[in-house]
């Protein structure tokens, strides 16, 4: 598909490894298949070729009255316990599986959706593992509703604090929007091995949410790359 349009376009993508172009014509593709009757092959491919994290253990939503719940430290910035349940006086957090329980969503689009009682103001968490077979300088691409804060192998990588809706201004000049993780893009080394990713996802009000992928630094999939 990216070559056909390369192709109608006179331009040989192979010349700019960092265009986001051969991304967003895959999400394009992608958002319009997805759902659709039949297309399920079709989806796995644009899954992989994309990078796209289906396996996700999602907690919360946490908050703490009279602090920004993304700068506040919630407990699993400080334990991984998978059986444990956080209780006060507000909520009772425990994890979810993305996709096996009706208020933690997985589309096939990737984008993993939060249908808590209640989450404005609050942080949520998302926990995976990525084993690649070599080292591999890499790209983490990533959508969030709203703010986010990342976290590898226990290390804060980045922060971004929300502009506009989902993570980024509309960029309807350049591709997908919304469910398409298209809205940052943050460099990562990957030793080979097992890794730690957690993501805190900061809502300010309404529905909330992330999409998240990872590719080599030119776009293309991590051969071996595995999720769990």
């Amino acid at each position: 598909q990216v070559e056909d349009y390369a192709r109608r376009r006179g331009e040989d993508l192979a010349k700019y490894p960092n265009s986001p172009l051969p991304r967003d014509l895959l999400e394009r593709r992608l958002l319009s298949v997805a759902g659709t009757p039949g297309s399920e092959e079709d989806v796995r491919d644009l899954q992989r070729e994309l990078g796209l994290v289906p396996d996700w253990w999602v907690i919360g939503p946490f908050r703490s009255p009279g602090a920004d719940p993304r700068a506040h430290v919630f407990p699993p910035e400080e334990e991984i316990d998978l059986g444990k349940e956080y209780v006060d006086n507000l909520n009772a957090c425990r994890w979810r599986r993305a996709g096996k329980d009706e208020v933690v969503t997985l589309d096939a689009t990737g984008w993993v959706g939060f249908a808590f009682s209640y989450a404005d103001d609050t942080a949520t968490y998302a926990l995976t593992h990525l084993t690649v077979p070599s080292d591999v300088e890499a790209y983490v691409h990533l959508r969030t509703d709203d703010d986010f804060a990342l976290f590898l192998d226990r290390r804060r990588v980045e922060g971004y604090v929300n502009r506009d809706d989902a993570g980024g201004d509309a960029l309807w000049w350049r591709g997908p929007a919304r469910t398409a993780p298209d809205a940052m893009r943050l460099p990562v080394t990957l030793s080979a091995g097992r890794h730690e990713v957690l993501l805190k996802v900061k809502n300010r009000w309404g529905p909330a949410g992330f999409v998240f992928a990872v590719s080599r630094r030119d776009g293309r999939p991590i051969e071996g790359l595995r999720s769990d």
